[in-house]
This record gives structure tokens, sequence and C-alpha cells, in this order.
């Protein structure tokens, strides 16, 4: 990791002279890199674990990267101040020995009703196994929280945008039983999903409803898409995206103006 631990929360990026500036989000990407290179991963056993600064570093790559971890615990440390819960809807976390940062993201979350946060001040190397055999990655989850700040492409799981001037947030649902779609969306005007047969039935037709305009439409299966969503990484022996679907999303209705009393 970087000597400079106020970096380990960044990824690197490169400077006006050139020269590359070191972040520790960068660096623990490189190492599962070379950890899938190297041993036979199962992708939905893949956990961040940190102690000390190292719970921030932890807290950080799973806030920006939560699709490739099913889960992130830390112990002795503290989570990042004003970290993002909604890349967190569909990630546990648990924390031991933490500070009053684990304390407030922990209710913050329940205040979403997000039940994905553990605190267990006294937990052990027993009590994290533990935890871990109970949680494996939700690798196709059916509702997707999106948040972007401006000029930010933004990708989570089966969802992705492209840069807006605005902050963007997101909500797609996928509901197999109804073989619908539904995303309902601030500051964008574009959306790119990403399908699969567990999220929906992709030999019927599907409906799309995007700030509620309706659609209906077949998606077909495609093998190049396949084959590039492998070739990218957006797609993993966990989860596989046979096909893509790019939506235009139209602007909120407005609210109907309540008739005045007579």
């Amino acid at each position: 990791m970087p000597e400079d631990t106020a970096t380990w929360t960044e990824p690197a990026a490169r400077l006006d002279d050139g020269k590359v500036k070191d972040g520790g989000i960068s660096n623990v990407l490189a190492v599962l890199v070379d950890a899938r290179k190297l041993v036979a991963v199962d992708f939905d056993r893949v956990y961040l674990c940190g102690t000390g600064e190292g719970v921030r570093a932890a807290c950080a790559t799973a806030a920006r990267f939560p699709d490739n971890f099913a889960g992130v615990a830390g112990r002795s440390g503290d989570v990042p101040d004003k970290l993002a819960i909604e890349p967190f809807k569909n990630l546990p976390s648990l924390f031991a020995g933490a500070g009053s940062g684990a304390t407030s993201f922990s209710e913050r979350l329940a205040t979403e009703k997000f039940d994905t946060c553990t605190i267990k001040p006294e937990a052990k190397e027993a009590d994290l196994w533990a935890w871990m055999k109970d949680h494996p990655r939700l690798s196709n989850p059916p509702q997707v929280l999106l948040v972007a700040e401006p000029n930010n492409p933004a990708r989570s799981y089966w969802v992705q945008t492209p840069r807006f001037d605005a902050s963007v947030r997101l909500l797609a649902t996928a509901a197999r039983d109804t073989n619908t779609i539904t995303i309902e969306a601030d500051g964008a005007t574009e959306v790119t999903i990403s399908l699969n047969d567990q999220l929906v039935d992709l030999d019927k037709e599907i409906k799309f409803i995007r700030n509620g305009t309706e659609t209906i439409e077949k998606v077909p299966r495609n093998l190049n898409t396949t084959l590039g969503a492998m070739r990218s990484r957006s797609s993993d022996p966990g989860r596989v995206y046979v096909a893509t679907k790019r939506l235009d999303i139209p602007p909120k209705p407005k609210p109907k103006d309540k008739p005045k009393d007579k």
C-alpha cells in the first residue's frame, strides 16, 4: 500500500506533470487480479478484510466495486467519513472493535432499511469465518441502487450509466415473475443494462418501465455480447451476462396539481 495512508481510499491518478499518484484502491484491485490468475478462485466467495487503516481501504474499495465482492469486514479500524451507503444495499459488512464511524454507517444503512451491516465488537476469527460462510456473494441482485457524481460514469452489478453533467441516482429492479425491468432515475437520460436468465426469462418479451414509461421488447441472447462481457470482466464465473440493452430514460412525470377547493 502507499506510504501515505491518506491515499488508501483513493484510486491511482495521473497528475498534470504526467506522473502517476499511487492509490490504495488500485493496489487492492491489482492484488485481486493477480490472485485470480494464480489460484482457482470461487468468485462468489471473495471478501475484503482489513485491520487498522486497512478497514478504510477495504470499505472504499467495496464502495466503488461492490459487485466484485461477497462482503467486507473490518477489525480495530473505522469506516471512512461520508462513505456512500448505496453500494452496500446488496453487500454485507461486519465490523469488530470499530469506532463511531462504523456505528454511524450502520445507522444510516438501517434508516434506508438496508439490513446488511453487523456490528460485533467482540468478534474473533471464528466469528469472521462463520459470517463469511453465511454470506456468499449476491451475484444477480434483483434490485440495484446506483449513484454517481457529476461527470463520472457509474457501474454496479447489471446496471451502467455514462457521464452526465448532473449527479445520478438510479434504482433498477428486475422482477422475473412478471418479466419486468423497472428503472426510476434522476439525473440520467440513458442506461445500459446487462441481462441473463436469472434476472429475466430471455425467451419471452420483457416489459421495461422507465420513469413510468412502458415498452415491451424481446432482447435476444448474443454470443459476441457474452464473450465481450467476459473480456471486459463485467461477467465472471459467478454471473454471466448474455445480452445487453441500452434504454433511454424519459424525465419523471411532474405531479399533477391538486384541484383547488371551491
